[in-house]
């Protein structure tokens, strides 16, 4: 009978169509991060590849430093292969990573101390200084190519390393939570790893929105609502209260 009368003209929508119109259900929920038993695991895996000749060593090597890179710079796959070495820079309060973003966005990145010591020994891996010089122009991941050391990876060419990386790293992982996610990450993961985890250790959401380039902070916010360890934590604080004062379980 609506569907009569609003095509008749005596009804401008259908009541009964619209009540009828399942709500959307809105998750906050950020499930593109890796969990901190899922990164470790990985971790320690592409630490540990089997180097049998010169150029597994240098695919190891390039494996290594990328996934530090990605995890402790949170850097987008684009910035990855757009920077160079000259773009780490020494300053009074340690070094900084310059990054150009979305946009042509410029922002700093704080080097940590773990990817400082990854730095110097992807640099040794090529026989290079331990920290780079202003201005050089080698790139942040190149090619493993002798004599193409100038020539940085594409972006794609990034993401399918890390894509054949993690499928091989599922492949041996024997735990099945670990390995679901492992098998399911992309490059972009690394940066929404990079965010929680942080936020996990204690993290302030101002310098981790500053870090990641965000110019909305509701956007780093999200993160923030992922931290599992956190609330079951507490969550269990109520469970410890009843224990302790003697009632019933």
């Amino acid at each position: 009978m609506c569907s009569y009368l609003q095509d008749a003209g005596y009804l401008q929508f259908n009541v009964f169509k619209l009540s009828m119109k399942p709500a959307v259900i809105s998750s906050e929920r950020q499930q593109r991060a890796l969990h901190l038993d899922s990164w470790f695991w990985l971790w320690d895996w592409v630490c540990n590849r089997p180097e049998r000749s010169t150029r597994d060593r240098a695919v190891a090597a390039r494996a290594r430093w990328l996934f530090a890179l990605l995890y402790h710079a949170g850097l987008r796959r684009e910035e990855a292969a757009n920077g160079v070495m000259g773009d780490f820079l020494r300053t009074d309060s340690g070094w900084l990573l310059r990054v150009i973003g979305k946009g042509q966005k410029e922002r700093m990145v704080a080097v940590n101390s773990s990817l400082l010591q990854e730095l110097m020994r992807y640099r040794k891996s090529w026989g290079l200084a331990d920290f780079p010089l202003p201005g050089e122009n080698i790139p942040l991941v190149a090619t493993i190519n002798v004599g193409a050391r100038s020539r940085a990876l594409t972006p794609r060419s990034i993401g399918l390393i890390v894509h054949e990386l993690a499928k091989s790293a599922a492949g041996d992982c024997p735990d099945e939570h670990i390995r679901s996610q492992v098998m399911r990450m992309t490059t972009h993961w690394m940066r929404h790893t990079n965010a929680t985890h942080r936020l996990a250790a204690g993290a302030s959401l101002e310098t981790t929105q500053d870090e990641l380039g965000h110019a909305d902070p509701r956007t780093t916010r999200i993160y923030a609502k992922t931290i599992d360890r956190k609330r079951q934590e507490d969550a269990q604080k109520l469970a410890d209260l009843q224990a302790n004062l003697g009632a019933l379980p």
